[in-house]
């Protein structure tokens, strides 16, 4: 596993919160649906607590289903160190202009 350090949640001595964190599954296609915590111009924050995006899932897609069908909305971004509470996407829809240009 790794050691991973939480320089926000700090002991009594002022020292990170330091733990063994292992994971498995690399190369398996995983989902899971989240819902929305609220969103802002370019991104939107989905919480994650009962599960979500994790190391190694940057640049993945978003999908929303609407009607039945798969919608691509985001692309991973970033979240939490312990991948427990929430995942932060980039909103493909604010940047509509340049990808229909690009």
């Amino acid at each position: 596993g790794n050691i991973i350090c939480d320089y926000d949640v700090l002991d009594e001595s002022q020292l990170p919160t330091c733990f063994e964190l292992n994971m498995s599954g690399d190369g398996e296609l995983r989902k899971t649906t989240a819902p929305v915590a609220y969103t802002s111009e370019s991104e939107f924050v989905l919480d994650e607590t009962a599960a979500g995006s994790c190391s190694g899932d940057s640049g993945g897609p978003a999908y929303m289903e609407i009607d039945g069908k798969l919608y691509v909305v985001g692309v991973t971004s970033r979240g939490n160190l312990t991948c427990d509470s929430r995942g932060i996407y980039t909103s493909l829809y604010a940047h509509m202009d340049w990808l229909l240009t690009h």
